[in-house]
């Protein structure tokens, strides 16, 4: 088993031995919050942080969790509205967050690197920031007696940048945890080209007040490590806001469900690029029981290759993996469940076009593991616009509005793993 599947594997249970204590005994997950907790567990592990940074996200999470909870009691439905107007904002800025993280891990020690890192910083401060606060400051003006004006977010959903500021310099106690790596100073410089990389280096910052030409904030030096330290800390801040997320997500599936089934909850939806159209369509293909071979779209078409699974052996597996520095023996369940090919394929096209959030025509050939099958499906769309969020009405009625479909009754092997015992 490879370093990926061994953390993708691993990362659910790692996240439920953590929080045990705050997850309910109801929790039920969709494949999203799956999604993101191996998102994130593959975050922290190629990060190798030390047990105090595993303590530090952890402390975030839990401070955030009880906020949103509280501001939750008071109104259920008004924290949920900015939970879910944010959603696809964060699957978008974490996946390009971390792909400009990875450039600069790759990056050589020079001016470019220097750059990459200050543009890391600022997008994460401007992109991922106010929409991980959403949630966290409704949940405030909720909580507040006095309902102050400072916890309202702006227009677009989001928090505002001056509040992010407010929040540096004002919040105290327990909150101030939240403020960690916040630092308007640097992103502003770095917004206005208010910057110069010297010959050792070092970063000189510096701000203008723009109505007297004059500075407002004198020039101060960074050192490539201290902007490398406020990155982290931001990053680390986010993962463990995203933590709470996840965690008021699972533990309140039944009600969240209920109330999307019954209200139009808006969700704000930025383009997808191309790239995250795959990342989607490659996750939920593996969750069906499928490997991509082929995919390809433009124009509103298309065009993917799949592959289904030869049937392996019911067992226990041993997967070796790592905790916090320390080698670690996981036990996995594993089973192989027999099902239809085209309730799969079906059910996987309904999940990527309410994800993508546009119609496509769509064209699909499945092959199997030794080659001796095959077939297509083709169609368009549309044909789930009402079904999103609800069951498909039953397969052989909803198959037929397929313009090709030679699938037949074939079936497939999914390997299904139990959580696993640490």
């Amino acid at each position: 088993m490879d370093d990926a599947k061994i953390i993708r594997t691993i990362a659910l249970p790692e996240f439920v031995k953590k929080y045990s204590d705050l997850i309910d005994e109801n929790a039920e997950w969709t494949e999203f919050e799956v999604y993101l907790i191996q998102s994130i567990y593959e975050i922290r592990f190629i990060a190798n942080y030390s047990e105090s940074e595993h303590n530090t996200i952890d402390r975030t999470a839990r401070i955030t969790y009880k906020i949103i909870c509280n501001g939750a009691i008071k109104s259920f439905e008004e924290v949920l509205k900015s939970y879910l107007f944010n959603i696809e904002r964060l699957q978008q800025s974490l996946n390009y967050l971390w792909e400009a993280k990875t450039e600069i891990l790759n990056g050589k020690n020079n001016d470019t690197k220097i750059k990459r890192l200050l543009s890391f910083y600022k997008e994460l401060y401007e992109r991922l920031m106010p929409v991980l606060f959403a949630p966290i400051l409704v949940s405030l003006w909720l909580s507040s007696k006095k309902k102050s004006f400072q916890y309202k977010i702006d227009q677009e959903g989001k928090a505002s940048l001056a509040q992010l500021k407010k929040i540096q310099y004002d919040w105290t106690a327990q909150r101030k945890q939240l403020a960690l790596g916040l630092n308007e100073h640097l992103r502003n410089a770095y917004s206005h080209e208010n910057y110069r990389i010297n010959d050792d280096g070092s970063v000189e910052i510096w701000d203008i007040d723009p109505r007297t030409g004059k500075y407002s904030k004198y020039p101060e030096t960074y050192t490539f490590e201290q902007i490398k330290a406020e990155s982290e800390d931001l990053w680390k801040n986010a993962i463990g806001i995203i933590n709470a997320w996840i965690l008021f997500a699972i533990n309140n599936r039944k009600i969240i469900d209920k109330i999307r089934s019954t209200n139009d909850i808006p969700i704000a939806f930025n383009p997808l690029r191309i790239n995250d159209i795959q990342n989607i369509i490659e996750f939920v293909a593996t969750k069906r029981g499928f490997l991509l071979n082929y995919f390809h779209y433009e124009k509103k078409e298309l065009i993917l290759e799949l592959c289904t699974l030869p049937k392996g052996i019911d067992q226990n597996e041993i997967v070796t993996g790592f905790h916090n520095k320390n080698i670690r023996n996981y036990s996995i369940a594993v089973q192989y469940c027999e099902y239809r090919i085209i309730e799969q394929l079906l059910g996987m096209l309904q999940i990527i076009s309410y994800q993508i959030r546009e119609n496509f025509l769509f064209t699909i050939s499945i092959i199997s593991y030794e080659k001796k099958y095959k077939a297509e499906i083709k169609g368009h769309t549309e044909l789930f616009e009402k079904y999103a969020g609800k069951d498909l009405p039953p397969i052989e009625e909803f198959r037929k509005k397929l313009d090709i479909d030679t699938v037949g009754d074939a079936n497939m092997w999914i390997r299904k793993e139990s959580l696993v015992k640490c």
